[in-house]
């Protein structure tokens, strides 16, 4: 690989060098040996890491054939392929299914689940993952269960899991398919030990029917109390600013005490909104808001005292006209302008979040991305009908929030990626200090361009480099190349790609056809 990395940083020199006031990074990146796979597997996701190794999913799907998920274990240091497994589930039970791998401290869990049509119930069962014999230990443990009845051919519920930062807490939420049309909405929630015993459970009625409370976020804190946050939809489709609302259930006190906060913010629309939370129980929400349903012109942040129910802080910061003109062409700028002359509705369309992050100082950052898909259906020669879908991941924007509640600036990193499938496209971020990383692929030709206008879009292997966007405390950015695709034989994929908690690395995944390797970055 030492080979290979220095032929690759050859190649940097020489396609950059014909690019004037290109700034090259000085990250270090380290990238394992290529490892080929089928046209069947699929790369999942990065799902833990410990002294030694870095765990990875991949799946396996075939016709006629149940899918099969293959546990893989990395070298954390060369990032080499040390050893690989298929998790064999219960043979006895064909219909069994992997939900989800989760880390919990230094060991893997795997959660299963169960489909049985004959007692129409849906059930949730754990095991921990051996990591030496790459296989599931013998103890099974039942978390939950869903009563689908007839649901079962249009809804058999869903499971959600999830687990606290200090490792103590597991939620297992689950939501039961209503029984009629203007049924209220039931949600299952159970909270667990580390070593999963029960401490509590409850199975609460909302007052919203199915169809119009759709669950966004659930978060479980470091004292075992649970926070649900879901959109409200109205009923009728055309949908006005007092019409939009979301709402934060808080359970605490063992799930004896529920509190209910309606997140409505008068005369302006909810676009976007998420959560997370303090080690003390605050509840952080940052979002996006607009004057109507089909343009963001703000963003927003609350924070709410986890102990008295109250606002402290709450701070709104509208979008100026030249931060949305921002990286359009020059047509589309002076029609802009001219709306905002006449007094109509101007803003950001297709925006959504991705990241919402406490400092130790209680500031707090949270992140959008422009995100869409456009669907074009025609009629080729033969007379068939064809559709395609071209994905579009654009420009990030990034909120800072000071720990006085304040939000101080919203700036825009320009990014232009249009493609057949999304794998390559967005970003992963990562965070040291002071300092902000977003790493992403874009078109090399885009070293040189500073205008989001003049930007050339990222469209796959061809063209492409491996770039990064650092941002300090006072929101100054510095974009540098990190590597050539074509040169070093993959292309990165952000959305799999990884940074720990703990920890100044990011673990990236590079691929090119079947060929498949990773990464790691250190940050500095």
């Amino acid at each position: 690989m030492k080979k290979l990395l220095s032929l690759a940083l050859v190649g940097l020199s020489f396609q950059f060098a014909a690019i004037s006031q290109v700034n090259i990074s000085n990250l270090k990146t380290v990238w394992g040996p290529e490892i080929k796979s089928t046209k069947q597997s699929s790369f999942e996701g990065i799902v833990g890491k410990d002294s030694e190794n870095i765990y990875a999913l991949q799946e396996y799907a075939s016709r006629g054939d149940a899918t099969k998920i293959e546990l893989l274990a990395y070298d954390n240091k060369t990032m080499k392929l040390r050893k690989s497994s298929i998790i064999k589930l219960d043979e006895n039970i064909s219909n069994k299914s992997l939900e989800q791998v989760t880390q919990l401290g230094e060991n893997l869990y795997a959660f299963t689940y169960v489909t049985d049509k004959k007692t129409d119930k849906k059930t949730l069962y754990v095991q921990e993952i051996d990591k030496k014999s790459m296989t599931l230990k013998s103890k099974t443990t039942q978390l939950a269960q869903i009563d689908f009845g007839n649901n079962g051919r249009r809804n058999r519920g869903n499971f959600n899991v999830a687990v606290s930062q200090n490792d103590e807490y597991i939620l297992v939420n689950y939501i039961n398919p209503r029984e009629g049309k203007y049924s209220k909405q039931q949600v299952g929630i159970k909270v667990f030990d580390k070593n999963f015993k029960l401490l509590w459970e409850k199975l609460d009625e909302l007052e919203f029917p199915d169809d119009n409370f759709v669950l966004k976020k659930m978060e479980i804190s470091n004292n075992g109390n649970v926070f649900v946050l879901g959109n409200v939809i109205p009923e009728k489709r055309v949908r006005s600013s007092n019409k939009q609302e979301f709402q934060l259930y808080a359970y605490t006190d063992l799930g004896e005490e529920i509190v209910q906060y309606p997140l409505i913010i008068k005369d302006k629309y909810i676009d976007q909104m998420t959560l997370s939370l303090t080690d003390n129980d605050d509840i952080i929400v940052g979002g996006l808001y607009g004057k109507d349903i089909y343009k963001v012109s703000g963003t927003f942040y609350l924070r709410i005292d986890g102990n008295t129910q109250q606002v402290e802080a709450s701070s709104f910061k509208e979008f100026p006209l030249n931060f949305i003109t921002e990286g359009m062409s020059e047509k589309h700028e002076k029609k802009t302008e001219k709306k905002a002359e006449k007094g109509k509705d101007v803003g950001l369309v297709n925006y959504e979040l991705r990241n919402l992050t406490i400092a130790n100082d209680g500031s707090i950052t949270f992140i959008a991305e422009q995100s869409y898909v456009v669907v074009s259906t025609y009629t080729d020669a033969n007379g068939h009908m064809r559709t395609t879908y071209t994905y579009y991941d654009n420009d990030i924007i990034m909120v800072f929030v000071n720990p006085e509640g304040q939000i101080v600036e919203n700036i825009k990193i320009p990014k232009y990626q249009k493609s057949s499938t999304s794998m390559f496209s967005s970003y992963v971020l990562g965070l040291n200090d002071d300092k902000a990383f977003f790493i992403f692929n874009d078109n090399i030709k885009n070293l040189a361009i500073n205008e989001r206008s003049k930007m050339k879009p990222f469209t796959g292997q061809k063209k492409a480099v491996a770039v990064v966007v650092t941002v300090n405390e006072d929101g100054k950015q510095r974009k540098s190349a990190l590597f050539n695709a074509k040169e070093v034989g993959t292309l990165l994929r952000p959305k799999v790609s990884k940074q720990f908690e703990s920890g100044d690395e990011i673990y990236i995944v590079g691929q090119k056809g079947k060929k498949l390797s990773l990464g790691r970055i250190t940050l500095d």
